[in-house]
């Protein structure tokens, strides 16, 4: 979507070919900066001036126009010749000052106790990675989870629903959710005491019981085999 305009030759107000004039050209910026100018090449001239506006409601002057934030601009120009010359209509290119992309890093989550849930605790100070400096662009929270609620060491942690807030944050992209992040789940103690039983000599012998004394069974887990 970018216009190179190519040369112009501009005309005399006697009507004669008189002077050749390169129009201005445009490139792609990759990542936010402070100036929209930097990515055009004033057009050069003779006999008269080139004058550029931003958009449609912008006004003509002298100097190449500026702009901060992501987004696809429209430059206008023209040719305004001096006394001797004729002007050159109005034209006009477009300049993109793309989104940067960005990573969070900075992120961990905490080891726990076997709780029968996915849920992680996450920990650390949230870094956007790769902003210009001096942005307002900040980090909105999402969620952590375990792949399974087993135990286990080294257990990946996946985060989800993390964003880039800020008064810049529309000039970035978050490339994706933090990522390479591990915890271990230890296994929950508990405290089981058989229950006594009394019977007399020669009758059957009763199932054992027990009860949970530290501790307690999550989730809806259950015991077997308890010998």
């Amino acid at each position: 979507d970018i216009k190179i305009p190519i040369m112009s030759r501009g005309r005399s107000r006697a009507g004669a070919d008189v002077i050749l004039i390169s129009t201005p050209i445009s490139t792609r910026i990759s990542s936010p900066i402070s100036l929209l100018s930097p990515s055009v090449t004033a057009g050069t001239n003779t006999n008269g001036t080139w004058q550029y506006k931003l958009g449609t409601s912008g006004t003509y002057g002298n100097s190449v126009p500026t702009a901060t934030n992501a987004n696809s601009y429209t430059v206008y120009y023209k040719f305004v010749g001096d006394a001797n010359h004729e002007d050159i209509a109005e034209d006009s290119f477009t300049v993109t000052i793309a989104r940067k992309t960005v990573t969070i890093t900075g992120l961990s989550a905490s080891n726990k106790v076997y709780d029968g849930t996915t849920n992680a605790t996450i920990s650390g100070t949230a870094i956007v990675s790769g902003k210009v400096e001096t942005d307002d662009v900040s980090v909105s929270a999402g969620t952590a989870a375990f792949d399974d609620a087993n135990v286990g060491t080294g257990k990946s942690v996946t985060f989800s629903g993390y964003s880039l807030t800020g008064e810049k944050a529309n000039n970035y992209t978050l490339s994706a959710q933090p990522t390479s992040v591990t915890a271990d789940i230890t296994a929950k103690p508990i405290t089981i005491t058989a229950v006594d039983k009394t019977i007399t000599y020669g009758d059957a012998v009763p199932d054992y019981g027990y009860t949970i004394t530290v501790g307690g069974l999550v989730n809806g887990d259950s015991l077997t085999n308890i010998n």
